[in-house]
């Protein structure tokens, strides 16, 4: 199957490639990867099985920019699309800064997926990101329209993405973060970016 990333997914991973980590509660890091602008909209702590898990919502004024670039101005849609399968994505092992730790990511991801069958909404130009310790999982809407996310699905995709790409650290083989990107056509234009928060 061949896969065609839209110009917001290469300009997501291109742009994610070259600026550090994304910092899950830190305004400048929310900057770093979304432009000037950005503002962490909601950030909540919660425990799962005895660890603190932060999932959050920040806007991406640089990423808003280019949808309005690619699609224009008023193409925005009222509509939602729900995002709620699996092996959805094209896995990109790539360097998104310090090493995630696999265990790390596990716990994300099981925390994510004990939220089934909840999802959360994901604004066009908008940053979802779930994170413990060493590891954090974003999620990037890329698209014109509202996602709903399911919480299951975004901490599936992102763990065999981490599973894939540095399961096996510190093999030489190992990179610093992952990518699972969609195929980047309306209705289905987002990415996931699994990375060390710290």
């Amino acid at each position: 199957m061949k896969v065609s990333l839209s110009v917001a997914t290469i300009f997501a991973v291109a742009f994610g490639l070259a600026s550090s980590a994304l910092a899950a509660t830190s305004s400048p890091a929310i900057i770093e990867m979304c432009g000037s602008g950005s503002e962490i909209l909601n950030s909540t702590t919660f425990e799962y099985e005895g660890k603190e898990i932060t999932f959050g919502m920040a806007t991406c004024p640089d990423l808003q920019a280019e949808i309005a670039a690619k699609r224009g101005p008023t193409s925005l849609s009222k509509r939602q699309v729900n995002v709620c399968t699996d092996d959805s994505c094209a896995i990109q092992c790539a360097t998104t800064g310090a090493q995630p730790f696999i265990f790390d990511c596990q716990t994300v991801a099981n925390a994510l997926e004990a939220r089934y069958p909840q999802e959360f909404l994901v604004q066009p130009g908008h940053y979802a990101y779930a994170s413990a310790y060493t590891c954090a999982f974003g999620f990037f809407n890329l698209d014109v329209s509202e996602y709903n996310v399911c919480y299951s699905n975004f901490g599936f995709n992102s763990i065999i993405a981490a599973d894939h790409c540095f399961q096996n650290y510190p093999s030489t083989t190992a990179t610093p973060g992952a990518y699972c990107l969609s195929p980047g056509y309306v209705g289905n234009d987002w990415a996931i970016k699994i990375y060390n928060p710290n």
